[in-house]
């Protein structure tokens, strides 16, 4: 019996359920209704309202951090200049050597005018000139020891880069003796040149000075480190350069004209030659004297240097110690560079001394030694 109760009581209870589930949707319906009904509160519109800024800052920021980062990068490049970056050190490399270059060619351009400046500037050292004369018994000429007239003899040193100067000297017309650098650029045009009108010619041998490697002698240089055979080799080819040549001198030398092996080498080939030499006493320890004497080769020594000093003033006072030397001795050899300053004041100075003394080419002034 009791079984029977609770089942028809389950069954009730289900049967229930049933018509609560079927009703459930109605109420539903008429809660939805009423929902739809009702207005939009206030407090749910806020939050989205500031959702949807929130997200319009947010991607207005994303965007111009996107789009503005190239301009960004340039400015950090143009402005700080990053070392560590590789493309910063491609764009300051140039920075750095352009405004050089416009600089140089102004500094260019503002010596031109200056022509005679800028020639002299492009030509190698003339002389190194000795710091302190030392006097010394003066070698004679053998012919004509005390002649009525004293006799004057010029060498022009150092011809071979300037045609133009050189003209310019033989328009001095007074003898003059040419002395040039061998593989000058213009060495045998100018050597031509004084040769077809009628001025003598030397070579102008580049030996090495005291101050070498500081000071380079130049093309064709004899130095003291050649063997034997090097150095006549460099001395035959120097002699060959230069066309119509009757004699040589030194060109500096300060050091090898004091070694008296290396004269005697130089010696033996002008002898065999028939050419004669002029030392031009850049050093005051020379051993040429005794070794012309030993080979009986026609030799002079230089008396005075006129342009070590490139002031008139100064070439002034060289020319009137020349002449001072003639006077006392009968005779006096001079040495010059191709100056436009020695140029006008041998112009200025000549003409009022000519009659007085007696111009001759190097090759009347040298002598044997006694």
């Amino acid at each position: 019996m009791t079984k029977k109760k609770i089942t028809k009581t389950g069954e009730k209870k289900k049967a229930a359920g049933k018509t609560g589930a079927r009703k459930s949707p109605a109420k539903k319906a008429s809660a939805s209704k009423g929902k739809k009904s009702s207005p939009p509160s206030e407090t749910n519109q806020g939050p989205m309202a500031l959702l949807l800024l929130l997200i319009l800052v947010v991607g207005t920021g994303l965007a111009a951090h996107l789009f503005f980062k190239p301009s960004q990068r340039d400015v950090s490049l143009k402005g700080d200049k990053d070392i560590s970056s590789p493309l910063s050190r491609i764009h300051k490399e140039p920075r750095v050597i352009k405004p050089e270059k416009p600089v140089l060619t102004i500094e260019k351009t503002l010596k031109k005018p200056e022509i005679i400046r800028q020639e002299e500037k492009s030509i190698p050292t003339y002389e190194v000139f000795p710091k302190k004369e030392v006097e010394r018994e003066r070698v004679q000429p053998v012919k004509e020891k005390r002649p009525d007239q004293p006799v004057v003899a010029i060498i022009i040193d150092d011809m071979g880069y300037d045609p133009a100067i050189a003209e310019a000297f033989m328009a001095l017309d007074i003898p003059l003796t040419f002395s040039v650098l061998p593989h000058s650029p213009h060495g045998v045009r100018i050597a031509n040149r004084a040769h077809e009108r009628g001025y003598e010619v030397m070579l102008h041998l580049p030996m090495q000075p005291v101050e070498y490697p500081r000071i380079h002698p130049g093309p064709g240089a004899l130095f003291l480190s050649m063997e034997p055979d090097e150095l006549i080799e460099t001395l035959r080819h120097n002699l060959s350069a230069i066309p119509h040549i009757r004699g040589v001198n030194n060109h500096m030398g300060s050091a090898l004209t004091a070694s008296e092996s290396h004269i005697n080498q130089i010696f033996t080939v002008l002898k065999k030659e028939n050419l004669f030499f002029i030392d031009s006493r850049t050093a005051a320890d020379s051993r040429c004297r005794p070794s012309a004497r030993m080979f009986q080769l026609p030799f002079a020594e230089r008396d005075v240097f006129l342009d070590h000093i490139q002031h008139k003033d100064a070439i002034k006072r060289e020319l009137d110690r020349l002449f001072r030397i003639a006077d006392k001795h009968g005779n006096a050899l001079g040495i010059g560079h191709p100056h436009r300053v020695t140029l006008e004041e041998l112009q200025r100075v000549l003409p009022g001394v000519k009659d007085r003394y007696r111009f001759v080419y190097a090759s009347e002034f040298v002598a044997f030694v006694e």
